[in-house]
């Protein structure tokens, strides 16, 4: 996804073993944040560092459009992803 800073990245299953990684490294990138995860996660997500940290059985993304999308836990259709993306953006 080549993420810079002031990016805005989605890390959607955040909470997993591959989701926590993709949350430290686009931190070490300057990239904003958000992290969706599970509510077992949500703390763990915050202490990584995330910018925004979201307990999927509960709170919703709305109309929030990123630079890039991480979807490692299949929650959602591809379709979903692509219109989370803003124009240019990489899933």
């Amino acid at each position: 996804a080549k993420v810079r800073p002031g990016q805005s990245v989605l890390v959607a299953g955040a909470g997993g073993g591959v989701g926590t990684m993709l949350v430290q490294i686009a931190k070490a990138h300057g990239a904003e944040v958000t992290a969706l995860g599970g509510p077992r996660s949500v703390e763990l997500l915050r202490s990584l560092g995330a910018d925004r940290v979201l307990d999927r059985t509960k709170d919703a993304l709305g109309d929030a459009r990123f630079d890039a999308v991480f979807g490692v836990n299949g929650h959602h259709p591809l379709g979903a992803y692509r219109r989370m993306l803003k124009d240019g953006g990489t899933y």
